[in-house]
């Protein structure tokens, strides 16, 4: 008879070796309760600062539950292992991921809206945004490079940069950002992605882009089944009156 197992909350390791020996061992077709610990080894709260960050012990930073055993099973077996549930802790937190694209894209918008003096993070986030461009001239959600081999762009990444390089039009990378763009949002045409393409269009004077990317919008609306609410609201800016994408546009 299956059986359900708790993993045990103080049993963690520290390095991915084979030599490990099993914390657990279960039957095929058991059951694993597994309370996993945060990325900082809880050493992050939310009683924490920004102080913490810097007091932070690295020889605890990935704590790793496991091994786990699975009876009977040899070296050259395929596994298979269903997810029946995850419950997050209730809170998060995150430290200095300015460098991937979607949140270095926003913190772009909020400076040109709200501070559109500071030029230093304007400056900062145009660099980055150029810099993890990739090979194909458009823009994934990290980096361009792994070991080096050449990431693929995606229209939705693709699109949210060049909303946020709304008033870097004139430059090279941008215009190369934008052909990307033209050629790859058809492809991946789901709602938010055409939603944010449009944005994207109509952002930068695309007004042909503009309109294809409407109509497919249409096309989408009458599909049957549900979208996101984020979805939707991207939807609600893409085809809203030009007064909507002010907060987008920002201030020179």
């Amino acid at each position: 008879m299956a059986r359900t197992h708790y993993f045990p909350a103080d049993q963690v390791h520290f390095t991915w070796d084979e030599g490990n020996e099993p914390v657990l061992t279960v039957e095929s077709g058991d059951t694993v309760v597994v309370h996993t610990r945060d990325v900082s080894d809880n050493q992050i709260t939310p009683e924490s600062t920004t102080a913490d960050i810097d007091r932070l012990d690295w020889d605890r930073v990935y704590p790793l539950a496991g091994p786990i055993a699975v009876e009977g099973a040899e070296p050259g077996d395929v596994l298979a292992v269903e997810v029946l549930d995850l419950h997050t802790e209730g809170w998060g937190w995150t430290a200095d991921t300015r460098s991937f694209v979607e949140p270095t894209s926003r913190v772009l918008i909020a400076a040109r809206r709200v501070a559109p003096s500071d030029r230093e993070v304007l400056a900062e986030g145009k660099r980055l945004l150029e810099t993890w461009q990739c090979a194909d001239n458009g823009w994934n959600h990290g980096v361009a490079t792994v070991l080096g081999d050449h990431l693929t762009g995606y229209a939705q990444t693709t699109a949210v940069a060049l909303i946020a390089l709304k008033h870097e039009r004139s430059e090279r990378f941008v215009a190369r950002g934008l052909g990307f763009l033209r050629d790859r949002w058809s492809r991946e045409a789901g709602r938010m992605t055409v939603a944010q393409a449009r944005i994207a269009f109509r952002l930068h004077g695309e007004a042909g882009q503009a309109a294809a990317t409407s109509n497919a919008l249409e096309r989408i609306a009458h599909r049957a089944g549900s979208a996101s609410t984020v979805a939707l609201a991207w939807s609600a800016l893409a085809t809203g009156p030009d007064q909507l994408l002010a907060p987008l546009r920002g201030r020179a």
